[in-house]
Protein backbone atom coordinates (compact mmCIF):
# COMPACT_ATOMS: atom_id res chain seq x y z
CA UNK A 1 0.00 0.00 0.00
CA UNK A 2 1.85 3.03 -1.19
CA UNK A 3 0.44 6.80 -0.08
CA UNK A 4 1.64 9.82 -1.96
CA UNK A 5 1.11 13.30 -1.48
CA UNK A 6 0.61 16.11 -3.87
CA UNK A 7 -0.04 13.10 -6.71
CA UNK A 8 -2.73 15.28 -8.49
CA UNK A 9 0.40 16.54 -10.65
CA UNK A 10 3.77 16.73 -11.50
CA UNK A 11 6.44 14.57 -9.61
CA UNK A 12 3.54 13.33 -7.30
CA UNK A 13 1.65 12.05 -10.27
CA UNK A 14 4.47 10.59 -12.13
CA UNK A 15 4.82 8.63 -9.20
CA UNK A 16 1.72 7.70 -8.65
CA UNK A 17 2.28 6.36 -12.64
CA UNK A 18 5.36 4.39 -12.04
CA UNK A 19 4.60 2.65 -8.78
CA UNK A 20 1.26 1.57 -10.56
CA UNK A 21 3.26 -1.25 -12.49
CA UNK A 22 5.13 -2.22 -9.35
CA UNK A 23 3.60 -5.12 -7.82
CA UNK A 24 1.32 -2.76 -4.90
CA UNK A 25 -2.01 -3.84 -4.01
CA UNK A 26 -3.46 -0.07 -3.92
CA UNK A 27 -1.99 3.68 -4.78
CA UNK A 28 -3.72 6.54 -2.15
CA UNK A 29 -3.07 9.55 -4.47
CA UNK A 30 -3.77 12.71 -2.57
CA UNK A 31 -3.80 16.22 -3.17
CA UNK A 32 -5.47 19.46 -2.02
CA UNK A 33 -7.26 19.30 -5.10
CA UNK A 34 -9.06 16.20 -5.42
CA UNK A 35 -10.18 16.84 -9.03
CA UNK A 36 -6.40 16.93 -9.99
CA UNK A 37 -6.34 13.13 -7.83
CA UNK A 38 -8.68 11.92 -9.60
CA UNK A 39 -7.60 12.60 -12.73
CA UNK A 40 -4.45 11.13 -12.00
CA UNK A 41 -6.09 8.00 -10.99
CA UNK A 42 -8.58 8.43 -14.05
CA UNK A 43 -4.86 8.32 -16.30
CA UNK A 44 -3.63 5.44 -14.10
CA UNK A 45 -6.91 3.40 -14.75
CA UNK A 46 -7.20 3.95 -18.80
CA UNK A 47 -3.03 2.51 -18.99
CA UNK A 48 -4.17 -0.13 -17.06
CA UNK A 49 -7.53 -0.63 -19.55
CA UNK A 50 -4.93 0.02 -22.38
CA UNK A 51 -2.42 -2.60 -21.23
CA UNK A 52 -3.02 -5.40 -18.74
CA UNK A 53 -2.33 -8.53 -20.53
CA UNK A 54 1.23 -7.00 -21.05
CA UNK A 55 1.35 -6.13 -17.24
CA UNK A 56 -0.23 -8.64 -14.77
CA UNK A 57 1.30 -6.33 -11.81
CA UNK A 58 -1.83 -3.94 -13.00
CA UNK A 59 -4.56 -6.54 -12.24
CA UNK A 60 -6.10 -5.90 -9.36
CA UNK A 61 -4.08 -2.64 -8.37
CA UNK A 62 -6.66 -0.30 -6.22
CA UNK A 63 -6.02 3.36 -7.15
CA UNK A 64 -8.02 5.54 -5.01
CA UNK A 65 -8.01 9.52 -4.85
CA UNK A 66 -7.90 11.43 -1.66
CA UNK A 67 -8.45 14.98 -0.94
CA UNK A 68 -5.28 16.26 1.75
CA UNK A 69 -4.23 19.03 2.64
CA UNK A 70 -0.78 18.97 4.44
CA UNK A 71 -0.89 21.71 6.69
CA UNK A 72 -4.03 20.56 8.62
CA UNK A 73 -2.60 17.96 10.97
CA UNK A 74 -6.41 16.16 11.69
CA UNK A 75 -6.39 15.75 7.55
CA UNK A 76 -2.98 13.81 7.73
CA UNK A 77 -4.07 11.84 10.93
CA UNK A 78 -8.12 10.94 9.26
CA UNK A 79 -5.97 10.26 5.74
CA UNK A 80 -3.39 7.73 7.92
CA UNK A 81 -6.29 6.09 10.04
CA UNK A 82 -8.75 5.78 6.89
CA UNK A 83 -6.08 3.92 5.18
CA UNK A 84 -4.60 1.26 7.77
CA UNK A 85 -8.00 0.82 8.54
CA UNK A 86 -9.80 0.30 5.11
CA UNK A 87 -7.00 -0.86 2.77
CA UNK A 88 -4.24 -2.40 4.76
CA UNK A 89 -1.33 -1.25 6.57
CA UNK A 90 1.00 1.50 4.39
CA UNK A 91 4.23 0.11 3.09
CA UNK A 92 5.72 3.46 1.68
CA UNK A 93 4.51 7.12 2.39
CA UNK A 94 5.57 9.63 0.03
CA UNK A 95 5.59 13.03 1.16
CA UNK A 96 5.59 14.83 -1.97
CA UNK A 97 3.16 17.91 -1.41
CA UNK A 98 4.75 21.26 -1.75
CA UNK A 99 2.98 24.68 -0.68
CA UNK A 100 3.37 27.42 -3.82
CA UNK A 101 1.63 30.50 -2.46
CA UNK A 102 1.26 33.46 -3.68
CA UNK A 103 4.51 35.85 -2.79
CA UNK A 104 2.22 38.44 -1.37
CA UNK A 105 0.04 35.74 1.04
CA UNK A 106 0.40 36.25 4.60
CA UNK A 107 -1.32 32.56 5.71
CA UNK A 108 0.99 30.55 3.26
CA UNK A 109 4.85 30.50 3.91
CA UNK A 110 7.66 28.53 3.97
CA UNK A 111 6.80 27.59 7.86
CA UNK A 112 3.94 25.70 6.90
CA UNK A 113 4.97 23.71 3.98
CA UNK A 114 7.78 22.39 7.01
CA UNK A 115 5.13 22.52 9.59
CA UNK A 116 3.00 19.83 7.25
CA UNK A 117 5.99 17.57 6.68
CA UNK A 118 7.04 17.67 10.07
CA UNK A 119 3.62 16.97 10.73
CA UNK A 120 2.68 13.86 7.88
CA UNK A 121 6.24 12.56 9.51
CA UNK A 122 5.21 12.03 12.73
CA UNK A 123 1.58 10.91 11.77
CA UNK A 124 3.18 7.78 9.69
CA UNK A 125 6.01 7.28 11.92
CA UNK A 126 2.96 5.88 14.66
CA UNK A 127 2.13 3.58 12.42
CA UNK A 128 4.52 2.42 10.23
Amino acid sequence: VIVITGGGSGIGAALCRAFAGQHASAIICCDIDESKAQGTCRDIATGIIAHHSSHPALLGLRIISRKVDVTKDDEIRTLIEWVVSTIGPIDLFFCNAGIMPPPDSPELNGAAAINGIFSTDSEIQQVM
